[in-house]
């Protein structure tokens, strides 16, 4: 008995610590049909804070601080709060082109089931632009990408009037 008691007891020791942290929860993919035949792929991951740099702000005079920057790098969908998660992949499907697009800086990507809706597309010649609605109301925000002939970038990010959206 003795000996089982000490076998556990090494074993219990020699287990790793990562086995009781718990894992985060993995990204939560999502594929949206968009109009001429593209496909849009998202995931979304939780935003775990101690993997990230973040860096407070006092953006007006006499508020309290808010989280305005997040690996120095501007926060949209957030309202200044600690984000609950972020877009951390999206591509977009042109023919046979899988394309990766800009996701820096976007958190809070609220899909209970993703609409294409949220998502308008229009081409002219070799060139596309997709532009997407994110987040929740308090923090909407909307981004833009153009790709020519398979270069994407992102042209535009910014707050949904009246919405807030950044920080």
């Amino acid at each position: 008995m003795k000996r089982f008691t000490v076998l556990a007891v090494i074993a219990l020791i020699l287990l790793p610590l990562h086995l009781f942290a718990g894992e985060p929860a993995p990204a939560q993919n999502y594929t949206i049909p968009l109009t001429m035949g593209l496909t849009l792929r998202l995931a979304v991951a939780p935003f775990i804070p101690a993997d990230h740099q973040i860096t407070q702000c006092q953006i007006f005079q006499g508020s309290d601080t808010a989280i305005c920057l997040i690996d120095g790098k501007p926060v949209f969908g957030a309202e200044g709060g600690m984000p609950r998660n972020q877009l951390v992949k999206a591509t977009i499907e042109i023919g046979s082109r899988i394309i990766d697009l800009d996701v820096s800086c976007l958190y809070n990507v609220n899909f209970e089931k993703a609409d294409s809706t949220w998502f308008d597309v229009d081409r002219s010649y070799d060139q596309w632009t997709i532009k997407g609605k994110f987040s929740d109301a308090p923090g909407a925000y909307q981004a833009e990408w153009t790709i020519v002939k398979g270069i994407p970038w992102r042209t535009s990010l910014a707050r949904v009037p009246g919405t807030g959206g950044g920080c």
